[in-house]
């Protein structure tokens, strides 16, 4: 767990001096449009990977199409899934174990700093549900999905217990932020 630390506190590093990747996030998020699209039987009827013009157009839409990008890092899961592929290839190694969860840590890092990143700007995939909802579904499903990844990951990780915990904890804070709104608006 130490080395995917690492790895994302390397990877943040590198991204507030060299900014964003954003082919790199275009190209992730609508491949993860088109993954929630075909798991939930959505027709894709076209694809742009353009930098200023990129989409997936479908035949209709849902919670998971729209949101999607913003809970699946994409790019861990496939580290991910290449790393337990070595793993049974060729068994566990200590040297391509620390690369790989250091290489992990830094996707994640792309993912969680990117989402942040770009929800800073007017989403259309965020309007379509009102923004404290989609909000909300970004910060359970990401904890879920991460939770399942970590759990894959690290053995020591023990997955319903640390999604009850990580759960318990958003809801204490989506609390704490409801108890501020009667006082925002008297402001």
């Amino acid at each position: 767990m130490f080395y995917s630390l690492i790895g994302f506190i390397f990877f943040t590093g590198f991204y507030l001096l060299t900014g964003q990747p954003v082919r790199t996030y275009i190209i992730a998020h609508e491949l993860s449009h088109m993954i929630f699209a075909i798991f939930t039987g959505t027709r894709i009827k076209s694809v742009s990977f353009r930098k200023d013009n990129s989409y997936v157009k479908t035949g209709g839409s849902n919670v998971f199409v729209s949101l999607g990008p913003y809970i699946l890092p994409l790019y861990s899961i496939v580290l991910i899934l290449i790393y337990k592929m070595i793993l049974i290839i060729i068994g566990y190694s200590k040297f391509i174990s620390i690369i790989f969860y250091f290489i992990i840590g830094a996707g994640y890092s792309f993912h969680i700093l990117s989402t942040v990143h770009y929800l800073k700007y007017d989403q259309p995939d965020m309007k379509r549900y009102g923004y404290f909802f989609s909000l909300t579904f970004v910060m359970v499903w990401l904890i879920v999905i991460s939770a399942l990844l970590f759990s894959l990951m690290f053995s020591k990780v023990e997955l319903v217990t640390y999604l009850l915990k990580s759960l318990y904890e958003t809801k204490q804070i989506y609390m704490l932020l409801l108890g501020f709104l009667p006082h925002i608006r008297n402001i």
